[in-house]
Formats: C-alpha cells, structure tokens, sequence
C-alpha cells in the first residue's frame, strides 16, 4: 500500500522476502526514483566462507579505509560472513570504478574464501559449478544431522547433481551404511580426519556419485572444544 500525504510517503508491504522484494523492485523502487533527485546508491554484497567476522576484518579493514565515501559493512551469518558495500553518488561509471577497485583488493585480501559477489548463498553456488561442470554429489553426515543435504537439496532441480545421502551417527552404522572400516574407527576415532575421508570415499562409492562429502564432529556444547571436521573425495 502506497500513501501519500504532500511531500511525503508511507509504504507498506508484506513481510516474506518473496513477496517483498518483488514489489519493491516493481512498484515501489521506481517511484523512489521517480521522487528522488540524481543521487543513486550503488552496492556489493560479498560472501565469504572458512572465515571469521574479525579475521576478514583484520584482512581488509586497510584496504576499505582508503575509502571513506564507500559504507562498509561486516556481517556474521551462519557458516558465512558478508561484506556489505553501498555507494552513493550521482556517476553510475564512478561508482562501478570504486567499488571494482575495491572488489579486486578483497579478492587479494582473501584469496579464494569469497564463494560470491553478488549476494548468492553458497548452496546456489554450489549448484551452478555442479550443473555446469555436469558432475553429482552425495553425503555422509554424523554431527550435521542432514543439514548439508537440507542445504544443497534447497534449490530447485537439485535432483540432477545431488544423489542421496545418509545421516549415520553410530560406528556401526558408518560402518554398514558408507564403508567406514570398524577396525580404523576404533583405532583412529569417529572424530578423525581419517573417518571423514573414509564417510567421503564410501558413499560416494555407493551411489556412484562424482564427489562424496563426509561429516563427522562433536555437536551441542562439546563443539566449543572439537572443531567439526570433513572431508571431499572425488
């Protein structure tokens, strides 16, 4: 609901991003702009995995600095961090110029953690490499309960590249499910590197899958002192 009264505008809109955002793009942004004087923000939004909200800080803060007009922004979110850039200015051609600049020292700054720069979750992707490069995947999960097959199974049409998986809390069922050797869990452990690359290499195994992904860790409070640990095997 749009309502005007003068100078001013009081919009109304519905809560679900997907009802949302459509109608801000449709019907509320370009009366904004209609409104608005030449000024335009112009914005970034990285993701980066494998790091910290302080530790991508610690890497980039010097390179933002050089550039006060730009509004940087750090955010934490599950298994993420997000850089947030806006820019507002009346050049369309400087803006992109800026935050380009920017963009390219980040990638220096973090090497190859950013995953996107367009906003994209990592399961979205995840899903573009796989259909592009026409290969499968399939899981064997211990502490993530399902949670990575919830993930990559999120997207539309994920039926083509993702094959299955188990979800095998027990040894024996690591056993019997993904071919884990009971005689290496009982001598390395079921928090191993080696357990995660052999949950990896069996199910992959099983379903015949390009890639295996195996998960295996210490969820709940314990979790604070064992770090989750997995493994790819192609």
């Amino acid at each position: 609901m749009w309502l005007e009264d003068g100078g001013r505008a009081v919009v109304l809109l519905p809560g679900p991003p997907r009802e949302l955002k459509p109608l801000f793009r449709e019907q509320v942004l370009p009366r904004l702009e209609r409104r608005a004087s030449g000024v335009r923000m112009h914005s970034r939004e990285l993701r980066v995995t494998g790091l910290g909200e302080s530790h991508v800080e610690q890497r980039i803060l010097p390179i933002y600095k050089r550039f006060p007009e730009v509004h940087t922004t750090i955010l934490a979110a599950p298994g993420e961090t997000q850089i947030h850039l806006r820019f507002w200015t009346e050049d369309p051609a400087h803006a992109k110029k800026i935050l380009d600049e920017i963009v390219q020292g980040f990638e220096i700054a973090l090497a190859d953690r950013i995953f996107s720069q367009d906003g994209r979750a990592l399961e979205e992707v995840v899903a573009e490499q796989l259909t592009l490069n026409n290969a499968t995947i399939a899981a064997a999960e211990s502490c993530t309960g399902g949670l990575l097959a919830q993930r990559l199974t999120s997207i539309a049409g994920s039926s083509s590249y993702f094959l299955g998986g188990v979800v095998c809390y027990s040894n024996e069922l690591k056993t019997a499910w993904a071919d884990v050797p009971a005689e290496m869990i009982a001598a390395k452990g079921a928090v191993s590197p080696e357990v995660a690359a052999a949950l990896a290499e069996g199910i992959r195994r099983r379903v015949g899958s390009t890639l295996g992904v195996g998960i295996t860790g210490i969820a709940g409070r314990e979790a604070a002192r064992t770090r989750n640990l997995s493994a790819r095997c192609m």
